[in-house]
């Protein structure tokens, strides 16, 4: 365990996750899934062990799909805002955390950025990380520095 936890709520805080430290795995995704899921170019997932996720209060509702990638999820939102917090890959030990809930102030950037292939023309992820093309054990669209 970590010795920084980190809170992660919903918009009205009525739900509230606590999380051990900063996850050792941070992507800005342009899924068609994801793009949905945020309203917007991309979103920012952590993923965890479940073990690092320490705690969970608050009333959630939830909904499951088959995501971009093939693999089954879980999605749970507030049921007072509406906002997704927190999905499980159903058949694995990995929770993802929507990074938009997770304060500023304890943000660390995206590792990578994955689905680079289904972000809209207009966008250009950060340069200083590498892009995939779909996953990241995919094709490479770009690597920092080449």
């Amino acid at each position: 365990m970590s010795q920084t936890q980190i809170i992660a709520t919903c918009a009205c805080e009525a739900v509230q996750l606590v999380l051990d430290g900063i996850s050792d795995e941070r992507h800005l995704c342009c899924c068609d899934d994801c793009q949905r899921r945020t309203g917007s170019a991309f979103g920012i997932s952590w993923y965890y062990p479940r073990a690092r996720v320490l705690s969970r209060r608050g009333d959630v509702g939830t909904f499951e799909r088959v995501g971009t990638n093939g693999s089954h999820y879980a999605f749970h939102f507030c049921r007072s805002c509406g906002t997704t917090v927190f999905w499980d890959e159903l058949g694995t030990d990995r929770v993802g955390i929507a990074g938009g809930c997770i304060p500023a102030a304890e943000h660390t950037g995206p590792q990578d950025v994955v689905w680079a292939i289904s972000r809209p023309v207009w966008y250009t992820p950060p340069k200083g990380i590498i892009w995939f093309e779909k996953g990241t054990l995919g094709a490479v669209l770009h690597r920092p520095g080449v």
